[in-house]
């Protein structure tokens, strides 16, 4: 049976969340699932939530950089091989886990090294058969002009792409306050 594979889109509408759904259904089923945060600290209260669910591994971003027009050549450097070892590491670890979720894909620094890390990654996913779950902000045009081609192909072509609609949540409960 082929992966299922999706893409959560939108601002504010819940992807983390639905993600998150989805990753402990398939833990309540008995299997492994890796999630991987590109923008989220891991100081959330889903974080916190996750740890009590045996067959969840979450990997938060440990170091943030700001955004990347405020940084130096340096630390742009530092940005882009801090995402491509996240990437490298998923790869290394993913063919482990039934369900793979790339929480707020597009939130990192890309480089041609984090988009070879990504296409490898990616491809390796769907060659497997293996679940895989990617929320971002970018559309698909966004993400077919940031990424190579050939992973925009593939996230074009074989993910199921479900766009979230509505109001930003965050802003919502802001202006209730």
């Amino acid at each position: 049976m082929p992966g299922l594979i999706h893409i959560y889109c939108g601002e504010g509408k819940g992807k983390t969340t639905a993600a998150i759904g989805l990753a402990v259904r398939c833990a309540g089923s008995g299997r492994k699932v890796l999630i991987l945060q590109f923008l989220k600290d891991g100081k959330s209260s889903e974080f916190a939530a996750l740890s009590h669910v045996p067959g969840i591994e979450a990997v938060p971003q440990t170091k943030t950089f700001g955004f990347t027009w405020t940084l130096t050549p340096e630390e742009k450097q530092a940005a882009a091989a801090y995402y491509t070892s996240l990437l490298e590491d998923a790869f290394c670890r993913a063919g482990d886990f039934d369900l793979l979720i790339l929480d707020d894909l597009g939130s990192e620094l890309t480089t041609q090294f984090t988009q070879s890390a990504l296409y490898e990654l990616v491809n390796t996913r769907l060659v497997g058969e293996k679940h895989t779950v990617i929320s971002s902000n970018l559309s698909m045009e966004e993400a077919a002009r940031r990424y190579a081609p050939q992973i925009a192909s593939r996230l074009d072509g074989e993910y199921h792409v479900l766009h979230f609609f509505g109001d930003d949540i965050r802003l919502l409960r802001k202006n209730r306050l």
